[in-house]
């Protein structure tokens, strides 16, 4: 993606691996079990009602046309309902570190953008891949979608989505 790039669904762009027992750290699974990792095909992860650890890795690399380029972006998880979300970021050294942990079953201060969906600001270095690693838990349903906005563009999208609130919330009270 470039600067140019306003939202990019990330569904088809993710590797998805199921931690069955939910025991994995996170150098587990960048070492032994990064061989178990698949390809997601669809546009959103829907692993139904399950007990176990679902990681999310995905592959970015921000490659922009002008040396002035924009670099953080926001990774949007738009599924409230989600108990535990973990993001992983590199640590500069090789390894990786938990750079934020939100969910539904911690309090709203835990998120870092105070929004409905999580979202979290991703530093992105102009022409250098790098791996973003999404840890889930819920006791609910899980489900994925996932996507990258350019800070701008996701400012913008807002409106839209509460007028469809409204107008959702507008029928119900007519009923």
């Amino acid at each position: 993606f470039d600067e140019s790039t306003r939202g990019l669904p990330l569904g088809r762009a993710m590797q998805v691996f199921e931690d069955v027992d939910g025991k994995a750290g996170i150098a587990q699974v960048v070492g032994e079990l990064a061989p178990r990792f698949q390809q997601h095909t669809g546009d959103v992860l829907n692993a139904g009602y399950s007990q176990s650890v679902f990681w999310l890795k995905f592959d970015l690399r921000y490659t922009p046309r002008s040396a002035h380029g924009m670099r953080s972006w926001l990774l949007e998880l738009a599924y409230p309902p989600m108990d535990h979300v973990e993001l992983y970021l590199p640590d500069g050294e090789g390894g990786y570190r938990l750079a934020q942990r939100t969910g539904d079953a911690l309090p709203y201060a835990s998120r870092q953008i105070r929004q409905n969906n999580y979202l979290f600001e991703i530093p992105f270095e102009p022409n250098t891949p790098q791996t973003v690693y999404l840890r889930l838990h819920s006791q609910g349903s899980i489900q994925a979608p996932v996507s990258l906005w350019s800070p701008n563009a996701y400012l913008e999208e807002q409106p839209s989505r509460l007028y469809v609130l409204g107008l959702i919330y507008g029928v119900l009270i007519g009923m």
